[in-house]
Order: C-alpha cells, then sequence, then structure tokens
C-alpha cells in the first residue's frame, strides 16, 4: 500500500539576498527581499525608521562629521554656506561663505577643509577663511646680491614667497631672487618688523636706509609676483590624504581642464601641509579622466574607467645631493578600473571599486606591487546589469558603514548593503541618499535638502510604515520534478517579537498569490514560533515559494526561523494514509 509521503523545508540560518537563487530546496538564500537586513545571529530583522534630523534651506553639497578641537560637529553645506547642526534647536546654524558646487571635506590638523571646484576653505572650530597658502621660503643664506640656496618651490595657491638674506653690515640694498615683482608685505630684522625701506618693483631691489646689522639668515622679505595659477588647485573637486611610509600629502583631481591630472602638496618647511602646492607637483596618469584615487597599506591606487594604476611614496636624491620624496605611476590593470567618480572606499583593508562586472575587492597577492580585482556582487548581478546598461553612475555612491560592518551601495533609492562580516548581501528600498556620515554610531545621510538618520530604535519611517519582504525560492512540494496535488501546507515562523505577517503562497503554475493569508504572532517577549495550516488547493504542482510580508505602523519582526511543511495528494489520500 502507497503511503503518503509529507516534504518539508526549513531554514534556520538565512543568507541574505542572492538573485540567482529562483528555484531551490535551501530556503536559506533568497531571490528577492527588501528592507530585511541580516543580524549576527543569521536571524532577518526589519530596518530601522528613516528619521529626519535637519532641513536646510537649499540642497546640500557636502557632509562631514567628526571632532574639532574635542567638540563634536555635524557640518553640511548648502546654498554656498557651511553649517553646524545644533542638536538642540534641530536646525543648521550658518558659518560662512564657501562658494557653491558638490563638496569634498576632509579633517587635516584639527581644522576641516572644504574643495568643490570653486574655492578651497577651512573650518578651525570657530570660523570659515579661505585658504590663502603657505608663504614659501624660496631662497635662504642670501647674500646682500641675491647669491643663496634655493629652498622651497613657489606655491601654487599664493602670488606671496620669502626670501631669507645674511646681512654684512655694510651693504644697504639687497637683491630678490625674482624681477617685475608685486608688492612688498614685509620686512624683518632679527625678527623685528622693519619699515624703513622703499623698492624697485622692475629689478627687484630693496634699499634699506638704515644698514642692517651683520648675522646669518637675519633678513626676510615677503614679497608677491602674480604668475602662478591658483585655480589649478581650487577647480579640482575630489581629495585624499595619503602618506605611504613617510608624510602626509594631500592628492587632488578631478579639475575640469586637466581631468588626467594628480597633484599633490608639499612639506612646508618640513612640517605636512594642505596648503602648500609647488607647481610641478603634478603627475599625468595615462590618458583619460581619474575616477578615484584610494589607499591601500603604503600603496595608492589610482582608478580610470577601464584602468587601474598604483603609487607609492619613494625617496629620491636631486643633483645637490638632498632627498626628497617622489610618487611614481605603474600600470596594474589594463582592463579593470573604475566607474564612481570620488566614491570608492575600503572595506577591511582592501579597496572596494564598481567596474562593469560588478563590484571589485582589490586584494594583495604574492607578486610584489600586483593587486588581483576580485568581484563579489555576484548575488546582486542582476542589479548590476541593469545600472551598467543604464550607463548613468551619476549617482551611484560606496560608503563603508564600519560600526556595523556594512558595505553600502547606492543607487536611484535603494541601498544595495554586503555585511562583509557575515558574507552577505541585503537590499534597504525607499531610502534616498547623496552624502553620508556616522554620527554617534548611527548612519546618517542627506538627500536634496534634508539631513536624515536611519533610527533602529524606531519601526516606521517619518513618511509612513516600513514594508519588509522575502520570499523563498520555489521549493519542492512533492517529489522531486513530479507533479503533485498539495493538500496541505503547514507553515512555521518562529520571531523575536510581536509581530503581522502577510503571507502569500505562490506556485510554479500560478505564480503571484495562490494563496493568501495574514499571520498574526502574539509575544510580548522573549521567542515565539506559531504554525499556520493552510488548504490552497494547489493542482499539478512541483514547487511553491513563500512570500512573507511585515507592514503595518508600529510593528517590529525579527524572524529567526522559517518551516515549509507539505502533504501532496497521494493515491490513498482520501483514506488519509
Amino acid at each position: 500500500m502507497a503511503r503518503l509521503v509529507t516534504y518539508a523545508s526549513t531554514c534556520k540560518k538565512f543568507g541574505g539576498l542572492d538573485q540567482s537563487c529562483r528555484m531551490s530546496d535551501n530556503m536559506a538564500l533568497s531571490p528577492d527581499m527588501a528592507n530585511f537586513r541580516v543580524t549576527d545571529n543569521y536571524s532577518l530583522k526589519k530596518r530601522g525608521g528613516i528619521r529626519k534630523i535637519c532641513t536646510a534651506s537649499a540642497p546640500i553639497d557636502g557632509l562631514w562629521a567628526g571632532y574639532i578641537g574635542g567638540v563634536f560637529f555635524l557640518l553640511y553645506v548648502s546654498g554656498g554656506d557651511l553649517y553646524k547642526y545644533d542638536s538642540v534647536t534641530k536646525s543648521g546654524v550658518p558659518i560662512g561663505f564657501v562658494d557653491y558646487g558638490r563638496a569634498a571635506m576632509f579633517e587635516f590638523d584639527g581644522k576641516v577643509y572644504i574643495l568643490n571646484g570653486n574655492r578651497y576653505s577651512r573650518f578651525d572650530g570657530l570660523s570659515v577663511t579661505t585658504v590663502e597658502g603657505y608663504v614659501p621660503l624660496i631662497y635662504i643664506n642670501c647674500t646682500p646680491a641675491g647669491a643663496g640656496i634655493a629652498y622651497e618651490k613657489p606655491n601654487l595657491l599664493t602670488p606671496k614667497r620669502r626670501q631669507r638674506f645674511s646681512a654684512d653690515g655694510v651693504s644697504d640694498d639687497y637683491v630678490l631672487a625674482e624681477k617685475n615683482i608685486s608688492l612688498i608685505h614685509y620686512v624683518t630684522v632679527n625678527g623685528a618688523p622693519y619699515s624703513n625701506f622703499t623698492y624697485n618693483t622692475t629689478t627687484g631691489v630693496v634699499h634699506f636706509y638704515t644698514t642692517p646689522p651683520a648675522g646669518i639668515n637675519n633678513i626676510e622679505i615677503c614679497y608677491s609676483k602674480n604668475n602662478l595659477d591658483r585655480t589649478r588647485i581650487t577647480k579640482n573637486r575630489y581629495a585624499m590624504l595619503f602618506g605611504g611610509n613617510v608624510d602626509t600629502r594631500l592628492f587632488l583631481w578631478g579639475h575640469p581642464n586637466y581631468p588626467n591630472y594628480r597633484f599633490h602638496s608639499e612639506l612646508a618647511d618640513g612640517v605636512p601641509s594642505v596648503e602648500y602646492f609647488p607647481e610641478n607637483n603634478f603627475t599625468v596618469i595615462g590618458n583619460t579622466e581619474i575616477t578615484d584615487i584610494i589607499s591601500q597599506y603604503d600603496r595608492q591606487l589610482i582608478f580610470t574607467k577601464d584602468k587601474a594604476f598604483y603609487s607609492y611614496c619613494e625617496l629620491r636624491q636631486d643633483l645637490m645631493g638632498n632627498y626628497y620624496s617622489s610618487f611614481p605611476v605603474y600600470n596594474l590593470n589594463s582592463e579593470k578600473g573604475n566607474l564612481i567618480k570620488g566614491s570608492s572606499c575600503v572595506i577591511n583593508n582592501e579597496p572596494v571599486t564598481f567596474c562593469s562586472d560588478g563590484l571589485n575587492r582589490w586584494c594583495s597577492t604574492t607578486v610584489e606591487n600586483e593587486k588581483n580585482a576580485v568581484c563579489f556582487s555576484a548575488p546582486i548581478a542582476e542589479a548590476v546589469a541593469g545600472i551598467v546598461r543604464s550607463n548613468n553612475f551619476s549617482d551611484l555612491r560606496l560608503f563603508d558603514f564600519q560600526n556595523n560592518s556594512e558595505l553600502i551601495f547606492y543607487h536611484n533609492g535603494k541601498a544595495y548593503i554586503y555585511n562583509y562580516k557575515l558574507g552577505v548581501w541585503y537590499l534597504f528600498k525607499d531610502m534616498f541618499c547623496d552624502f553620508f556620515c556616522v554620527v554617534s554610531g548611527e548612519l546618517c545621510f542627506s538627500f536634496g535638502n534634508n539631513i536624515y538618520k536611519l533610527d533602529e530604535s524606531q519601526t516606521d519611517d517619518e513618511d509612513g510604515a516600513v514594508t519588509a519582504y522575502w520570499k523563498s525560492p520555489f521549493v519542492s512540494a512533492g517529489e522531486s520534478g513530479r507533479r503533485k496535488d498539495v493538500t496541505e501546507l503547514s507553515l512555521t515562523v518562529g520571531t523575536k517579537s510581536s509581530t503581522m505577517l502577510d503571507v502569500a503562497l505562490n506556485s510554479d503554475i500560478m505564480p503571484e498569490n495562490a494563496f493568501t493569508q495574514t499571520f498574526v504572532i502574539e509575544n510580548a517577549a522573549g521567542i515565539k514560533t506559531s504554525c499556520l495550516s493552510m488548504r490552497p488547493n494547489l493542482r499539478r504542482v512541483s514547487k511553491v515559494q513563500i512570500h512573507l510580508r511585515a507592514t503595518g505602523r508600529n510593528t517590529d519582526a525579527e524572524i529567526f526561523e522559517i518551516t515549509l511543511t507539505s502533504k501532496p495528494k497521494g493515491s490513498y489520500a482520501r483514506y488519509g494514509l
């Protein structure tokens, strides 16, 4: 006598999103899920609510959070002005004008610098000012006739420069290294201001009416010569700090007239500075536009759309025997690059870029100075293919939310999240983002005129309930490969909180909502498992799909177990066998 066989599929450890997993008896992977995150225990937890924390008067062009002088600041740029967020009034307090344009913001030496393609500014915790630039000391140990030792190069950011003379106690005329100057700003003798002088802008001769006393480098003259282009620096749109094995430099790129140029700062009198850019401190990278530059240990990875290069700091020696830092560039990969401008990041010390095949981690190899680009976004390959086909990468963003070990890959209202601690993917919908930052361990982001935070203590978004759903693959409802009439299905769901779930069962014959029912689990505390028995009358099916949906205000959901049991109709089913 034939016996009635019961088939069961169980998942006690959720593996997140995998868009290719359409049919499988392993329910750990979901081909379609949204607004559920995978917890450290591999359960499904509905994402927190999105809350607006501030509204600006104009679109936000930059966002930064961190400490300046021991004081925490949340800063943003809007309408050409820099604002600081006041947590008491829940509004922005204007600080000063920094000009218009999408801004790169970074901290250096206790100040926040703002670069937006029009102006280079800094905020010291009290006020915002335009960066005038370090005034270089171009010659030292100069004789009154002008002969001396070259020390520093002129700075693109400022026409000012300094020169130090060793007075002989006799001469009244001192000759500058350059002619046709614009202005003398000051003169000091033995460190004290000196004003009893005249100068000739054409010849560069400074005449002292009182003979300076003899000394070594005891006269300093600061003057201007307008022969450099400041906009070669201020028109750049992206910035990153990198030092290799030695001193920190600021690297800039994104100049509209020099798209394949990388500019870098220099030491200012031996001290790292982001306000000193000699004229020749640049490198031409290939013949196409630089999209991003990322650091990895003591190396720097430089990307164009379809190529990758690497650089590092080398100490070299000039003809005078002086050592200087050089940053040579070498080819790394001639096939893969990066399609997102200025938004790549590093997870676990591995740079991440977006290429035509998806997201890649640039991993070290055993061969010196080489990297391997390893694609890890296969579970969201369907989404990646759609983005690449659109050929529009302007709103793509990458952000490393280290507090949650989450790499956020954002596009068009969808945040595809890779939890690199667990090695799983999931998706947050209805989350519109432009700039990201972290405030007190919480993810904050801006979009349009508003700044938001993802508040895990809330179950609803500010403008409505969060709808989270999870779909299983099509799992077997009978003998493998054979179609059966299903007489009864039992669904067991385990949750850690009270929740209400909409349950839909889809079959391979009726792919959408062959059966729908609301599933309520009442649970004040602890863990609750509830079973829902159904008689959906699915005829001649071999596979079914579970579709769980958590919605409604003030409802939470954390699912840790799902079991689907099916009883196909057999030859003796009418006898209950």
